[in-house]
């Protein structure tokens, strides 16, 4: 595509170009036309000149010849008719052989035009040479004449010499009067030349100007019509105005104003999805779509920056891949990670070779995890409140040199826009989740004697949750949120047995009837708390602790609908209830009770084993044999707690 700016240096080239044409046919072309003009008629008029002094030498030569008999010679001539005789047959030659020598010249001259590129001056210029030859001729001859007048009969005669001489001077005349026409027509040609020359510059100068000028109308309604859209905080590029552009600057213009508002309208939609998010993880999930939109991304994440302990804890994160290493949890001192700089700095970073980055510190731990996920370039992001740094949000990709300046220069805009929801939602989440876990630990030491249950059973369902999704059965789809709820809401399944009295909570037999019928009471009484809380929050987040609602109402149901409160069976029973049930039997079978010692693992198992299928929904039933070691990795917690409090 043509550039408008070559094509500007063109046109002041092409200018200059045709001003030096212009000054070197004016004074070099024409010039030159005029000087050789000049010299041609100078030429001319010496030659005539020349011609009418020979007539009088021609004449005395005539009449002294004519004095004479016929057969006499030079010898023959008295004393004083001798010296005239000479004397003008030698001035009659040298004038002769002067007219030739200029006629030479005039030739030569005439030869050395640069009109012959005009038909006409060319047709002229023929002619010129037609009489120069003629009057050679006639120079010839009358030069021979004033040689042998006395000794050839042939020259002798007077008529024929004024003839020759009268033929002389016609052709002269005619040369002189179209060599003056010539001269006027190469004068002509020449200031045509010229005036062509500029006339051709001024219509390519005219002509290029309308062009331009159409054009930067064109430009100044497309630019118009994309501010107007702007200032209505419309940015659908799609809404632009159609404009095919001719130059490379109108292109660059076209991508500049498209690249602005696709920009901002990613920049509106992420900012629209975080203020109506309160969740993290759902926060995350949104970005990840979006941002993958345009940066093709394989992974999300972000950690939070505890600048008392002066740590880096790692929160939520979203992947294309199941095997995050580097996930929720994960802590390190800042000393130790790499991103000190960028809490220093405040500015965002990328690193598109994390394998180099690994061999130059192979002693750091997130980088060995990050890089074991298959992720091989970076960009890290600050996230500001106030000018501080509180956390850093990560965006990965599995190739190398994925990310460009231009994407840190874009996210960097778009993550500066949204830190404070960030910050927010983080707030929000420790708030809640240190409220629930510590009202579901307190509801906890009044109901059971030893310490972690909440612990390990959260850590049972997480482990059957995490290999439930390995696995990717279509009638038990998982993904990453439902297990990072079942981690944070797990916990609160019996919640609503701060309702039930001690005496019933605590009571070492086997319940009465009616003190049954009051502990199943604490389903209920949990789902309201919940339910009512869900509502309350409902303007943030309609699906607001929706999970842990489930887990609390449903976690007693089984598999074969004997269960309660509603009787529900098999995947009428949410996933995350089904999961979190077994989680929670298994470690209150392999437990200390008021009410029972703990079980074996090789009995609880063989209970759990014989309750598939009834209780327990069969695939989880598998899930937990398939993973006894993981599994047994929690159990022994137990004893390593149950030996420190001894």
């Amino acid at each position: 595509m043509l550039e408008l700016t070559k094509i500007s240096k063109i046109m002041i080239f092409l200018g200059i170009l045709s001003i030096l044409i212009s000054v070197f046919v004016n004074y070099y072309f024409f010039n030159h036309e005029q000087q050789l003009m000049a010299k041609t008629t100078e030429i001319v008029e010496h030659i005539n000149n020349e011609s009418i002094q020979i007539d009088l030498s021609l004449r005395v030569l005539n009449n002294i010849i004519q004095q004479l008999p016929e057969s006499s010679t030079a010898s023959d001539l008295p004393e004083a008719l001798s010296d005239p005789y000479f004397k003008n047959r030698d001035y009659l030659e040298e004038q002769l052989i002067y007219i030739k020598e200029n006629l030479e010249e005039f030739e030569r001259l005439i030869d050395q035009s640069n009109l012959h590129i005009f038909r006409s001056y060319t047709e002229n210029n023929q002619r010129l040479h037609a009489y120069a030859e003629d009057i050679a001729t006639s120079a010839n001859w009358l030069q021979k004449y004033s040689q042998q007048a006395l000794t050839s009969q042939q020259y002798k005669s007077n008529s024929t010499a004024q003839m020759e001489y009268n033929v002389l001077r016609e052709n002269i005349s005619a040369l002189s009067q179209l060599q003056k026409n010539v001269y006027n027509q190469a004068i002509n040609y020449a200031r045509l030349m010229v005036n062509s020359v500029f006339a051709i510059l001024v219509f390519f100068v005219l002509f290029l100007s309308v062009i331009i000028l159409k054009l930067l109308n064109k430009n100044i309604r497309y630019l118009t019509e994309s501010i107007q859209l702007v200032e209505r905080n419309d940015f659908d590029s799609n809404k632009l105005p159609s404009y095919s552009p001719l130059f490379a600057e109108d292109a660059h213009v076209i991508r500049l104003v498209t690249k602005i508002m696709d920009e901002n309208a990613i920049s509106n939609n992420i900012k629209n999805i975080v203020i109506n998010t309160y969740d993290m993880d759902d926060m995350l999930h949104e970005l990840f779509k979006i941002f993958n939109q345009f940066l093709n991304i394989d992974r999300i994440g972000v950690c939070f920056y505890d600048s008392i302990n002066n740590t880096l804890i790692a929160e939520s994160g979203v992947s294309k891949y199941s095997n995050i290493l580097l996930g929720p949890g994960f802590s390190i001192h800042v000393e130790e990670s790499s991103l000190l700089s960028i809490i220093k700095t405040k500015k965002g970073r990328i690193n598109n070779d994390l394998e180099i980055a690994y061999k130059q510190k192979p002693h750091s731990k997130p980088l060995e995890l990050i890089t074991r996920e298959g992720i091989q370039s970076n960009m890290s992001i600050p996230l500001l409140i106030n000018n501080e740094v509180f956390g850093i949000l990560f965006f990965s990709s599995t190739y190398k040199n994925h990310f460009t300046k231009d994407h840190l220069r874009h996210v960097t805009k778009i993550v500066n826009e949204i830190s404070g929801f960030f910050n927010r939602a983080y707030l929000l989440k420790m708030v809640f989740s240190r409220f629930t876990y510590s009202f579901s630990s307190l509801v906890n030491e009044r109901d059971y004697e030893t310490g972690g249950h909440l612990d390990r059973m959260t850590r049972y369902s997480e482990l059957l949750a995490e290999k439930l999704r390995q696995k990717a059965l279509p009638t038990h789809e998982v993904h990453r949120h439902l297990i990072l709820d079942i981690q944070r809401y797990a916990a609160l399944h019996d919640i609503g047995k701060v309702a039930i009295p001690d005496h019933i909570l605590k009571k070492p037999g086997k319940f009465e009837e009616h003190e049954w019928d009051i502990m199943k009471t604490h389903v209920n009484v949990g789902q309201n708390i919940f339910s009512e809380l869900r509502h309350e929050l409902k303007m943030f987040n309609k699906d607001f602790f929706k999970v842990a609602e489930n887990i609390i109402a449903y976690h007693h149901e089984r598999w074969d609908g004997k269960g309660y409160p509603y009787g529900l069976k098999d995947y009428d029973i949410p996933l995350e209830a089904r999961i979190v049930a077994l989680g929670d039997v298994f470690d209150a079978l392999t437990s200390k009770r008021v009410y029972k010692k703990a079980f074996t693992i090789d009995e609880a198992l063989s209970i759990i084993q014989e309750s598939k299928g009834t209780h327990f929904d069969p695939v989880l039933v598998d899930i937990l044999l398939e993973n006894l070691d993981s599994v047994l990795a929690i159990y022994k917690t137990q004893d390593t707690a149950i030996s420190a409090s001894k």
